[in-house]
C-alpha cells in the first residue's frame, strides 16, 4: 500500500494544474473525497445500524458467507500466524479443505487481535467484522480516484469518484455494515492491482528509472501478489493482466515498436509477482489457498514476464526485414490468438479452467442474477450508457495520441469483467466501480471532442446537464437502484434472525458438546476412495441442516453442520424427499456406522421462499410442485383467485412434515426446540400474472403477529401490496429435531387390527398443545410394531418440547370410525435414544 499512499499524498501535495476553468486544487480534491467517501460510509450504515446492532445485543451479520470468515477469523485470531486450512467445523463427517480463506480472514483476525490487546474476544471480533465493509467501501472511493488519476485530470478522477457513490449497483449490498465477505476485498485489490500495472508501464517507458528496475517493479506487482492469496478467483486478474499487456504491446508494433513499455513492464512485473508469489508461499505455506489453482498461477506469472517481451521482440525483428507497422501488428495478433485457441483446445487443464471462467453460473445463489439490459440501465442510468462508449473513445484517442495509450489498461478491464459478469451472471460486485471509471471517462472525452470556440459556454451547459442527468434518476424519479442501504435491504439479507440466535444459543447451551472443537487445528491427511480419510473422535457428531444456514450453525452454534458455503444437491434431497427410512440413509451419505447426525435444524424459509430452489437442486421436476385443488377464493363478485399450492409432493416433504408438521407422525425425528420468535408462512400470487409462491414472513411486533394471526385463522384471501395471499400459517421461526433411534414397541393382536399410540405435548414458550401420534396394522400372525420419537417422562434435558402424560395405546377393526383405549405406555428418554425393543404382550384378547 506504500506506493499507492505515497503517489496519492503526491498528487494531493502537487501544484495546481495548469490553469483552466475545470481546475481542481489539491486540497479542493481532498475536501470532495472527504465529503464522498464519508457519505458512502453513512448510506451503509446509518439506515441498518438498528439490524446489525439490535437492541437486544449483540451482532448480526448479513448474509451467509459473513459467518464463514468471522468463523476463520476468530482462528487466525486465536491461532495465529495459521491458518484453518483444513476444516474439521463444517462437511461432517470428513471436514474439507478450505480454499477461500486468505489474507482478508488474516487481515480480520490480526485486526481483533491487536484490539484486544492479544486476547481476543468473540464479541471483538464480531465487531471488527462488522465494520470492515463499509470502511473499504470508503478507502475504494480514494482508490478510484488514484487509478483515474493516474488516467486523466483530477476533475475527471474526482467525477468517477462521484458517480460510483451515486451508482454502485450491486456492490452496495457486498458493502453493507455486517456484510463481511471477501467481496469488499476484491474490488480494493482490483483497484490496485489495474493502478499497479498501469504505474508499471508508465515507468517502463522511461529509459532511465530514477530507481532500480526491481523496486518500482515490487512497488507495483504487490497488489496482485496479494489477491492471490485473498481470493481464489483471484488468477482471472493475470489473464486480464496478460491481455491488457498483449493489447498495448500490440498498438506499440503498429506504431513501428519505437517503445518497448510493454515487453519492458511485461517482464518486470511478471518477475515481481513470480518471486513475491513463491517466496510467500514458502515462507508461509498457510497463505496457499488451493493448491491445484495456484502451481498455475505461478505458470501464468512467467507468462506475463515472458510472453510480450517475445511477442515484441519477434514483432520488432520482423520490422527490420519488412516494414508494414500495422499490417506486422495485425498478422502477429492473428498468430497470438491462434496461438492461445489452439493451447486451450488442445491442452486439458487449460480448457478446464477456460470453461471454468465462462461458465453461466446458476440462480441457486442470491448473488447470481440473470442481466438484462433493463436490468443494466436501472443499476447504473446514463453513466451505464456511456460507460459503453469507453473503450472506442479510448481507441480513438491513442490513435491520435500514441503517448495516452496506457489509458487503455482499465478501459480493457472494465469492459472484460462488465463481459464477464453478463456472460456468467457472477463477479456482479466488480464492474460497478469501472463502470464509474469509463462513464467518467466517456463524458471527459466527449467534453474534449465536443468543444468549439465558445467551448466554455458549451461546458457550464454540458455541466448542467451532466448534474440533471446523475441526480434527477436518483431522486426525485426514483428510476434506477437508490445508492443507501434500506431496511427492506437489511432483512432480505439477514440470514440469522433473532430466532437463529436464540436457536443457537439454545443448542450450545443444551446439546452435548462435539469432543473436537470446531476451531481445533488438523493437519490434512491420507484419501480413501477419492474422499479425505479423516476420522472424528467418538462424541462428535454432526447437524443437518439447509446449506444456507450451516456457516450459521458452526459460528452461532457452535456445532458441525453437514453442508454449508455452497448449494449442494445431498441436502436438498433429503428436504424433498419423503420416506422416513430413506431419509435416515440421506441424512450423512458418507457416514461409517460409528458416526452419526444427532440434530436438524429448519428455518421457516426453507419451506417457504427457498423450497423449489431446493427441489432444482435435488434434481426433480419444478411442474410437480405446481398444484391446483380445483377450489377458487372469492374477492368480489367477479374476482376469482384459484388456490395454487405446491401440492401433495411438498406437503409429504421431510422439511415440510418436521417443520410444519412437527414431526407428529415419525418415528425417528423429535421435536426439541421451537424459537419463540414466529413466522407468518403464507401463499402468494401476484396481480394480474400466473406467479405464485410461498414465502415466510418474520413477526417482530405483536402488532404484526396479531394482524398474521387473524389472517390464518381466515383461510382466505389477504390483500398485500402487489399481491393475493391465502392459507398462511403462524408458526415458530427455528425448529430443531433430535434424530433418534426411536423405541420399538412390540405387541400382539388380531390381524388386521389397527393398533395407534398417541402422546399428548406442550411445545414452545407458549405451551402449544401437539398431539404425537403413529399407528400400525397387526400382520396375519397378529404382530405389530411402533416407532416412537419421544419420551413419555417430564423432560430433563431442557427441551422446549415435553409430554404431558404416558403413551395411550388405541385399537381398532378395519371396520371401525373410532379406536378404543386398552393401555397406558410409559418410555423413557434412554430408551428412545437407544432404540430399546419394548414388549407389549398380547393386548387384544377376543
Amino acid at each position: 500500500m506504500g506506493a499507492a499512499v505515497k503517489e496519492l499524498a503526491a498528487d494531493m501535495s502537487a501544484p495546481q494544474e495548469s490553469p483552466s476553468r475545470w481546475s481542481v486544487s489539491p486540497r479542493a480534491a481532498i475536501l470532495v473525497l472527504l465529503l464522498l467517501s464519508t457519505a458512502a460510509f453513512a448510506a451503509r450504515v446509518v439506515p441498518i445500524w438498528p439490524q446489525i446492532f439490535p437492541a437486544t445485543g449483540g451482532v448480526r451479520l448479513l448474509g451467509a458467507d459473513p459467518y464463514f470468515h468471522l468463523r476463520q477469523a476468530r482462528f487466525v485470531a486465536q491461532n495465529f500466524p495459521h491458518l484453518e486450512r483444513w476444516d474439521i467445523g463444517t462437511h461432517y463427517p470428513q471436514g474439507i479443505w478450505s480454499d477461500a480463506v486468505g489474507l482478508f480472514d488474516v487481515a480480520m483476525g490480526a485486526a481483533a487481535w491487536l484490539s484486544d490487546l492479544g486476547e481476543p474476544t468473540n464479541e471483538v471480533g464480531d465487531q471488527v467484522a462488522a465494520w470492515t465493509p463499509p470502511l473499504l467501501a470508503a478507502l475504494s472511493i480514494w482508490l478510484l480516484y488514484l487509478l483515474a488519476r493516474t488516467m486523466v485530470g483530477r476533475p475527471t478522477a474526482l467525477l468517477a469518484a462521484a458517480i460510483f457513490v451515486l451508482y454502485p449497483g450491486f456492490w452496495l449490498h457486498k458493502s453493507l455494515l455486517g456484510f463481511a465477505d471477501h467481496h469488499v476485498a476484491e474490488v480494493v485489490l482490483a483497484l490496485l492491482t489495474v493502478w499497479g500495472l498501469m504505474r508499471c508501464l508508465q515507468r517502463g517507458e522511461l529509459s532511465k528509472p530514477a530507481s532500480p528496475w526491481w523496486r518500482p517493479a515490487f512497488e507495483h506487482a504487490w497488489p496482485m501478489a496479494l489477491f492471490l492469496f485473498t481470493w481464489i478467483g483471484a488468477p482471472i486478474y493475470l489473464l486480464l493482466i496478460f491481455l491488457a499487456l498483449m493489447l498495448i504491446a500490440t498498438v506499440e508494433i503498429s506504431l513501428g515498436a519505437n517503445s518497448n513499455a510493454a515487453a519492458t513492464a511485461g517482464f518486470r512485473y511478471g518477475s515481481a509477482l513470480l518471486i513475491m508469489a513463491v517466496l510467500s508461499s514458502t515462507l508461509w505455506p498457510d497463505l496457499v489457498m488451493f493448491p491445484r489453482i495456484f502451481t498455475p498461477s505461478l505458470l501464468g506469472c512467467a507468462v506475463i514476464a515472458l510472453a510480450p517481451a517475445t511477442y515484441v521482440l519477434t514483432a520488432r525483428l520482423t520490422l527490420r526485414q519488412w516494414y508494414r507497422p500495422r499490417l506486422v501488428a495485425l498478422l502477429a495478433a492473428v498468430v497470438a490468438v491462434t496461438l492461445a485457441t489452439l493451447f486451450v483446445s488442445f491442452v486439458d487443464e487449460a480448457r478446464l479452467q477456460v470453461g471454468m471462467l465462462l461458465a453461466s453460473e446458476g440462480t441457486s445463489l442470491a448473488e447470481n442474477r440473470i442481466i438484462e439490459w433493463r436490468a443494466y440501465s436501472a443499476l447504473f442510468g446514463a453513466p451505464g450508457l456511456l460507460a459503453l462508449t469507453a473503450l472506442p473513445l479510448g481507441l480513438w484517442r491513442t490513435a491520435r495520441h500514441p503517448a495516452d495509450r496506457f489509458l487503455l489498461v482499465p478501459l480493457v478491464f472494465g469492459v472484460l469483467l462488465g463481459g464477464l459478469w453478463l456472460k456468467t451472471n457472477d463477479y456482479e460486485h466488480i464492474p460497478p466501480v469501472f463502470v464509474a471509471l469509463m462513464a467518467a471517462f466517456a463524458i471527459a472525452e466527449a467534453a474534449r471532442l465536443l468543444a468549439t470556440r465558445h467551448g466554455w459556454r458549451l461546458r457550464w451547459a454540458g455541466a448542467t446537464v451532466l448534474v440533471v442527468a446523475l441526480l434527477c434518476p436518483i431522486w426525485p424519479l426514483r428510476l434506477v437502484v437508490m445508492p443507501w442501504a434500506t431496511t427492506p435491504m437489511a432483512t432480505v439479507n439477514m440470514m440469522a434472525t433473532e430466532a437463529w440466535v436464540q436457536a443457537m444459543a439454545w443448542m450450545r447451551r443444551n446439546t452435548p458438546k462435539p469432543s473436537l472443537p470446531i476451531n481445533s487445528s488438523v493437519k490434512p491427511f491420507e484419501t480413501k476412495f477419492g474422499y479425505p480419510n479423516y476420522s472424528y473422535p467418538p462424541g462428535a457428531y454432526g447437524v443437518f441442516t439447509a446449506w444456507d444456514f450451516g456457516n450459521i450453525v458452526n459460528t452461532l452454534g457452535e456445532r458441525i453442520p453437514v453442508w454449508s458455503r455452497w448449494p449442494t444437491p445431498f441436502t436438498a434431497r433429503w428436504l424433498v424427499c419423503r420416506n422416513e427410512e430413506q431419509s435416515l440413509r440421506l441424512l450423512c451419505r458418507r457416514c461409517e456406522p460409528s458416526e452419526e447426525v444427532r440434530y436438524v435444524v429448519l428455518d421457516a424459509r426453507t419451506i417457504a421462499q427457498h423450497f423449489l430452489r431446493k427441489v432444482a437442486a435435488a434434481g426433480r421436476r419444478l411442474k410437480d410442485y405446481d398444484a391446483q385443488t380445483g377450489n377458487a377464493y372469492s374477492l368480489g363478485a367477479d374476482i376469482k383467485i384459484p388456490q395454487r399450492t405446491y401440492g401433495p409432493l411438498y406437503e409429504r416433504s421431510m422439511a415440510v412434515r418436521l417443520f410444519q408438521n412437527d414431526a407428529r407422525n415419525l418415528g425417528h425425528y423429535r421435536l426439541v426446540y421451537e424459537s419463540p420468535r414466529e413466522s407468518y408462512i403464507t401463499y402468494f400470487m401476484r396481480f394480474k400474472t400466473n406467479e405464485f409462491g410461498r414465502v415466510a414472513h418474520d413477526i417482530t411486533s405483536d402488532l404484526q403477529r396479531e394482524v398474521a394471526i387473524h389472517r390464518a385463522r381466515a383461510k382466505h384471501v389477504a390483500l398485500d401490496g402487489n399481491q393475493f395471499e391465502y392459507d398462511g400459517i403462524v408458526t415458530a421461526s427455528v425448529k430443531i429435531f433430535e434424530v433418534v433411534q426411536g423405541a420399538l414397541l412390540i405387541g400382539d393382536a388380531r390381524a388386521g387390527t389397527v393398533a395407534e399410540i398417541r402422546l399428548q405435548l406442550r411445545c414452545g414458550s407458549s405451551k402449544r398443545s401437539v398431539e404425537y401420534v403413529r399407528s400400525a396394522v397387526a400382520g396375519s400372525d397378529g404382530r405389530f410394531d411402533l416407532v416412537v420419537a419421544h419420551p413419555s417422562e417430564p423432560a430433563t434435558d431442557n427441551t422446549t418440547c415435553e409430554a404431558m402424560g404416558p403413551y395411550t395405546l388405541l385399537t381398532r377393526n378395519s371396520s371401525e370410525v373410532e379406536a378404543v383405549p386398552v393401555a397406558t405406555i410409559a418410555v423413557t428418554a434412554r430408551q428412545v435414544r437407544d432404540g430399546t425393543r419394548i414388549e407389549l404382550g398380547e393386548l387384544f384378547n377376543d
